[in-house]
């Protein structure tokens, strides 16, 4: 049964298929700095989101009918290919943006006497793509669930900038006198 796709290559559930799934990954984060202040904590500034990254493990084993090194050489054709595809997880895609295959990583558990490999454990590493000069506008999942109370948040990509407390008595000076004029005038 498939449960998974990506790149025109299917995954599925059980051991004995021809690409099982053994477990997936899901990295969010938020991309963030701190800015030092004169006697103060450090001050964080949010950036924004970061791109989402996916790990994705199957399980081949040669006695189950798969040969480990036809599968390894499709992903190294879909990486060297370097083009993004949806990933589709339950018939749903993950995440509003299409995925980038950037890393493939083989464990031979064993050996066969002529070097072909018997048990492999093949890792992919996907980061979410966003075309240059793309806006990223929700922090949502692309399910369309939210947790309870939040909403999709739409983000300002420029960093806020936090100033010194010298700048910012500086600032709050000028303000104080531009009022003045103001209440004068």
């Amino acid at each position: 049964m498939s449960i998974a796709s990506f790149g025109g290559i299917t995954f599925e559930a059980s051991m004995r298929s021809m690409m099982p799934i053994s477990s997936i990954k899901r990295e969010l984060g938020l991309d963030t700095e701190t800015q030092d202040q004169v006697r103060a904590k450090p001050a964080t500034v949010i950036k924004g989101p970061k791109l989402e990254q996916l790990t994705v493990e199957a399980h081949l084993v040669r006695a189950w009918g798969r040969t480990p090194e036809t599968q390894i050489k499709r992903f190294q054709q879909l990486l060297e290919a370097a083009a993004p595809y949806k990933f589709v997880l339950g018939g749903t895609p993950v995440g509003s943006n299409r995925w980038l295959l950037t890393g493939v990583s083989v464990d031979a558990a064993a050996l066969g006497i002529n070097g072909e490999m018997l048990d492999v454990t093949l890792s992919l590493t996907l980061q979410e793509f966003v075309r240059e000069g793309q806006t990223v506008t929700s922090a949502g999942a692309g399910s369309g669930a939210s947790a309870p109370g939040v909403s999709d948040v739409e983000f300002d990509l420029m960093p806020y900038k936090v100033g010194t407390a010298d700048e910012q008595s500086k600032e709050d000076k000028k303000r104080t006198l531009q009022e003045g004029r103001l209440s004068q005038g």
